[in-house]
Order: structure tokens, then sequence, then C-alpha cells
């Protein structure tokens, strides 16, 4: 299984998940199939299997049942917290001067949601 922290492993176990990781159309990073199972793509990056199962899960967490925009945004963003929280994000990005690329190899995400998550959390566009 992929690398997730205990945290979120202890959550895919509460909620009775199960993760299969299969590959699929490179448009596709994962879904959540009855509720039960999370399927995750084989052919993308290991950063971004692990941010699919923590997005999955909370899909779950939250009761989504559809895919509108909202709800994505809502996933995306409690999947950057199963993973890390804020602060320990904000303690690496002071480590590593902010950049992404160090940050990223330190933490298993992916630069570019780095960015992102940093700039909405720090409100600078310009790290």
């Amino acid at each position: 299984m992929l690398q997730l922290p205990s945290t979120t492993i202890k959550m895919i176990r509460s909620h009775k998940l199960t993760v299969d990781i299969f590959p699929m159309n490179k448009i596709l990073n994962g879904f959540l199939l009855s509720g039960r199972h999370i399927a995750i793509n084989k052919n993308i990056s290991w950063y971004e299997q692990r941010f699919a199962v923590a997005h999955e899960l909370a899909h779950k967490i939250c009761n989504h049942t559809c895919e509108c925009k909202w709800n994505e945004q809502e996933a995306d963003e409690r999947a950057f917290k199963l993973l890390i929280s804020d602060n320990e994000l904000l303690e690496w990005g002071e480590h590593y001067e902010w950049d992404t690329n160090l940050i990223s190899m330190q933490i298993g995400i992916s630069a570019e949601r780095i960015y992102k998550r940093l700039s909405k959390i720090t409100k600078k566009g310009n790290l």
C-alpha cells in the first residue's frame, strides 16, 4: 500500500474501505466505488496516488453524493489536511525556504498542490 500517515490509514479502516490500484485512463486519478472501495489509477505518480486516496476518503467522510465543483474543492482541501496539517506545511516551507520542489520531495505531495495550498494559507501568491 502507499505510504500514508497513520491517522489516514486509521480513518480508511474505521470507514471499512479498501484501496486498490488499477491501470486507468490518465484523466482519472481515482474514484470511490459503492462507498466501500477506493480505486486509484496505477498510471499516475505515487504523489498523486497518495493524494487521490486522501481525496476519495474525504468524499466518504463528507458524505458527498455528486461530482460538483464544490464537493471536489472540499475533498481536495480535506485530502491535503489528511496528509499534512497546515502548521506542518508552514514549518516545511520555512525550513526549505519556500522551495515547493524540495518540500514536495520530503512530504510526498506534488509541488503544484503544495504551492496552491501555501498560497491559500499564507494569503501570498508570491512564495
